[in-house]
């Protein structure tokens, strides 16, 4: 009685771990640099998990982060308005560029110079109303920057 019993849960066990997806996917935006401030690590996911950190925020090691959970769609909205953007400045992941905020979207790299940054993140709220995203999601990237949205 006991091996039939014995099999029957190595069998659920296996069944069940097959196809899950262990593989986070977050977007982040961070700021390299001390030039502009309040600001912290922002965090965008729609699967619930740890944030790998980047390593210019291990250099750094105090930068604060700040994470939102949000739905798939929103997710896609976002990597969306980033690749249209075009910020491709750098292919070395870890390069220090001091005084931009760096972008790190489905494993790829972007640099936002920080003369642009105010402008981009006002383009991003608005491009995500316009898709009408989590209104939660909107609300935590305006929450996240608010000397470009409350100045």
């Amino acid at each position: 009685m006991r091996k039939p019993v014995l099999l029957i849960i190595i069998l659920f066990l296996a069944i069940g771990g097959r196809g899950q997806n262990t593989v986070t996917h977050y977007i982040k935006f961070f700021h390299v640099g001390e030039k502009i401030l309040p600001v912290h690590t922002l965090n965008i996911s729609y699967v619930d998990g740890d944030v790998p950190r980047d390593s210019d925020e291990v250099i750094l090691d105090t930068l604060h982060s700040v994470s939102i959970l949000t739905d798939e769609a929103t997710y896609n909205s976002i990597l969306e308005y980033i690749k249209k953007t075009n910020f491709h400045f750098s292919k070395s992941p870890g390069a220090l560029s001091f005084g931009t905020f760096k972008i790190v979207g489905d494993g790829k790299y972007y640099y936002l110079p920080d003369l642009s940054c105010t402008d981009y993140f006002k383009k991003l709220v608005v491009y995500l109303k316009k898709k009408k995203s989590d209104p939660q999601a909107i609300q935590g990237i305006i929450d996240n920057y608010p000397w470009i949205f409350n100045p």
